[in-house]
């Protein structure tokens, strides 16, 4: 018995240690903890899902992008970091016993580098362009969200910022306070574009998409008024959009499928000490189920194909080089027939004067890039660069109704030198020789007897030079800025003078004030030169502009601004013999072939204001309201008018908030008040087309355009793999919105606008997966 109790008393203790051993190790104090962070800004991530790899626990970051496991088995484990709209991560971290081991959290937006950097931004407004003082930007995961499921086109994510209307869901241009995007400078990487967009010759009423693809976009920043001399060139408004490099730490993968398109990129390391990267990306369209949806006929079809690749290689820390390829095509074909309810219709009146029933179109850049930083305070660039666009349009007979042939070769450096602190030198210097041929579009209002007429062919030399000097206080509350361009056309006598002022001052910690003025010059185009006006020369359109701002903090991630513009426009360049007009009670068409001419004059003022936010975790976004008005000066007659593209009132929304770490929902808001119909024109009835010729311009207003569109994005991740599901409604209210096609008649006594409608509700879907 004694011997029995003895043992009982020995065993059951000894038993219950190693029944209780496992736990007794794993709940030994070791702690795992750490933060998430953005890894283009720095900000802290909240609702980012952890979870280590092997086993059941996760847990979510906080506000403040923090995350705790607490009793962690001591030795090596992968924690797992996803949330929407960033890349999956895995990080390998050796937790230590009895101790708490921390790591950071760097995570990478879908449509930014891979980087292993957490680059720290304290300003989340900070001015991307020296200088500019009126400038917005829009980063990679906006450009995304804004693109739209159902066309996926970064260009028309510009039409979402303040100041910026866009009244077609077909055409990927906008225009900036009044300005045309005839008159507004598209740069990439300090480039400008002849064709930013594929579209589609003579095609009024067709189709237009930009040439760039979103995923190689770091960013787009709009500089409405006022951008400094290395954004001169234009009269309007400048836009400049920047490429990401590859990531040089590990290859990956990215393909999208949705109703419009497919769109397939990778990216990686170049070599393996990290000296390189490449990226590749290739978009084919099937627009078929939006063309059905916009109205088309079943046989319609329009496609575009593009295809863009960079390279970038540090040849020593000191230098740099860099490859930049885009190639892409596209065409129209109409496949329009009479149906029992068009056959009494007259053909002008359904399709236009001159029908177009097909079009192709193709876009070629090449852009090489030598980057050269001798030392800490000073930066050489050199790019070497050629564009290529032709595009023809077609009747139904396979007549070509336009076509245009246009190619540049050209160079620029430009030198950034800090020989003060706070007071950076920037020099560039750009020669190209441009070559252009064709038949104008102008001929597609035209009697066909014309069209001879409308043939064209020249070449121009250009050259441009610029010079900023920025000064800022030693206490930072003052910043100035001033600077010149010089610009010549070997085609135009005169070789315009441009002078530049901006300054900065910093009232309160909270609060700024902001100034800018500038002349600048737009020389015609070798289209207009070689079909001006007999024995009238053209002369560079002109422009001056003024603009004032108030910003005011409110919060570290929050601001109000209020900003006053005016731009003072003259030569504006136009054909003002291209419509029909009432003359002596008769409907007049053109008697001759439209010509170029300095035809107005004219002025864009108005206020806006913009709310907004900028966050990585919770809601981003703004609101921005445009009050504006545009008018042009007959320099003929004498006569004002509001300009074609007047808009009184804009008002432009985008909110974007992460619900959970696997969903976010985003939401974008357009409202323009109605532009004039151009031409001469009284509409009666915009239902009917009901309309009357007049001897006053922009006589009628379109009625006014409004559009709803909401996205939702919802990842489901993998160990090693990620799929992101899309679903949008655009135009979700269904709004019914109308567009200005042209205009239509027999060429001889009866002339009318053209009308249609635009998108309605349009559901679409959209998958991507990223490995």
């Amino acid at each position: 018995m004694m011997k029995d109790r003895w043992l009982c008393s020995v065993l059951l203790p000894l038993a219950l240690i190693f029944a209780l051993a496992p736990s007794a190790i794993a709940l030994d104090g070791s702690q795992l903890a750490g933060t998430v962070s953005d890894a283009s800004s720095g900000e802290r991530l909240a609702r980012v899902r952890i979870r280590i790899d092997g086993t059941s626990r996760e847990t979510v970051t906080n506000d403040r992008g923090e995350f705790t496991f607490d009793d962690v088995a001591p030795g090596e484990h992968t924690l797992i970091a996803e949330t929407v709209g960033y890349r999956l991560d895995r990080e390998q971290v050796l937790v230590s016993t009895r101790q708490t081991t921390t790591v950071a959290i760097a995570l990478t937006g879908d449509t930014v580098r891979l980087s292993e950097d957490v680059t720290v931004k304290a300003d989340p407004f900070v001015s991307v362009v020296p200088g500019s003082p009126s400038q917005i930007r829009i980063g990679a995961a906006e450009i995304r969200n804004l693109s739209s499921v159902l066309l996926d086109d970064p260009m028309r994510s510009m039409s979402t910022l303040p100041g910026v209307t866009s009244p077609d869901d077909f055409h990927a241009e906008f225009s900036v306070r009044g300005a045309p995007f005839a008159r507004i400078g598209v740069y990439l990487d300090d480039v400008p574009l002849r064709a930013p967009t594929h579209s589609f010759a003579g095609l009024g009423d067709g189709y237009s998409i930009s040439a760039l693809n979103d995923q190689l976009l770091g960013g787009m920043t709009l500089m409405s008024a006022a951008p400094p001399p290395a954004f001169g060139g234009t009269i309007g408004a400048s836009m400049a959009a920047d490429t990401r490099d590859g990531s040089r730490d590990k290859t990956s993968f990215h393909a999208s499928v949705g109703v419009s398109d497919v769109n397939v990129v990778g990216e990686g390391p170049l070599t393996t000490d990290k000296r390189g990267s490449w990226f590749v990306a290739a978009r084919r369209s099937h627009l078929a189920y939006v063309t059905r949806q916009l109205g088309g006929n079943g046989s319609e079809s329009v496609t575009f194909q593009d295809v863009q690749g960079k390279t970038t290689y540090d040849v020593t820390p000191q230098h740099t080089l860099s490859l930049h390829v885009l190639a892409g095509t596209n065409s129209y074909e109409s496949g329009a027939q009479d149906t029992p309810s068009t056959a009494d219709v007259p053909a002008a009146k359904r399709f236009g004067p001159n029908p177009v029933f097909g079009s192709t179109g193709s876009t070629d850049l090449v852009k090489a890039n030598w980057r050269y930083t001798p030392a800490s305070t000073i930066v050489l660039s050199t790019t070497a660069v050629y564009q290529h666009t032709q595009d023809e349009a077609d009747s139904q007979t396979n007549v070509a109704l336009a076509s245009s042939q246009y190619s540049d070769a050209g160079g620029q450096a430009n030198l950034t030198w800090a020989w003060r602190s706070g007071s950076p030198l920037r020099v560039g210097f750009a020669a190209h020789r441009s070559s252009e041929n064709g038949t104008s579009y102008l001929s597609l209002l035209e009697d066909p007897i014309w069209r001879a007429a409308n043939a064209y062919q020249g070449t121009a030399h250009s050259l441009n030079a610029y010079a900023e000097q920025e000064w800022e206080s030693l206490a930072g509350r003052l910043r100035l800025t001033g600077g010149l361009r010089w610009q010549r056309n070997s085609r135009i006598d005169e070789q315009p003078i441009l002078p530049f002022a901006s300054a900065m001052f910093q009232l309160t910690r909270q609060s700024k004030i902001e100034f800018g003025w500038g002349h600048y010059a737009q020389f015609p185009e070798i289209d207009m030169i070689e079909l001006a006006r007999a024995n009238a020369p053209l002369s560079p359109q002109t422009s001056t502009h003024y603009v004032a701002a108030f910003e005011r903090r409110l919060g570290p991630q929050t601001r109000l601004r209020v900003e006053a513009y005016a731009r003072e426009d003259r030569n504006v360049l136009d054909a003002p013999d291209l419509y029909p007009r009432l003359q002596a009670g008769g409907v007049t068409w053109p008697t001759s072939v439209p010509r170029w001419t300095n035809a107005y004059d004219g002025y864009s003022r108005g206020v806006e204001v913009i709310l907004q936010r900028r966050s990585a975790s919770k809601l981003t976004g703004w609101v921005g309201y445009t009050l504006g008005f545009n008018r042009a000066r007959d320099l003929a007659t004498g006569a004002w008018f509001d300009s074609d593209t007047d808009i009184r009132h804009a008002l432009n929304l985008y909110g974007s908030y992460r619900l959970t770490p696997s969903v976010n929902l985003s939401a974008r808001f357009n409202y323009a008040s109605g532009s004039p119909v151009p031409g001469y024109f009284s509409v009666s009835d915009f239902t009917t087309g009901d309309s009357t010729v007049v001897d006053a311009r922009n006589a009628s207003r379109m009625p006014s355009y409004q559009r709803l569109d909401q996205r939702l994005n919802k990842s489901f991740v993998h160990d090693r793999w990620k799929m992101t599901l899309y679903a949008e409604a655009l135009n979700a209210t269904n709004d019914r919105n109308l567009r200005y096609m042209g205009v239509g008649g027999n060429l001889q006594d009866q002339a009318w606008p053209r009308f249609g409608s635009m998108a309605p509700l349009l559901p679409s879907v959209g998958i991507s997966v990223d490995f």
